[in-house]
């Protein structure tokens, strides 16, 4: 976490970082932590990998419709 963080702070908020840091929130089961950074680097970004990480908080927060939701526009192709 120190890691992305420092190089959040050097680089700016890259929505690959912001993912990153999102995925250390939800290993620590802290959904409600990585859905800021979540929402951004999509806002940026939206692939399939973000959307995956977006469904995964959902899931974690108990928001099982829209995981699935969210899981299946991950899974559309281009």
């Amino acid at each position: 976490m120190q890691l992305v963080n420092r190089a959040i702070d050097v680089a700016g908020p890259m929505s690959a970082m912001l993912d990153t840091r999102a995925v250390i929130f939800l290993v620590g089961k802290k959904p409600d932590r990585a859905m800021p950074d979540i929402t951004t680097a999509l806002a940026d970004s939206s692939t399939p990998i973000h959307l995956f990480h977006q469904a995964w908080a959902y899931y974690q927060l108990g928001r099982r419709g829209e995981a699935t939701d969210i899981l299946a526009q991950a899974e559309k192709p281009d």
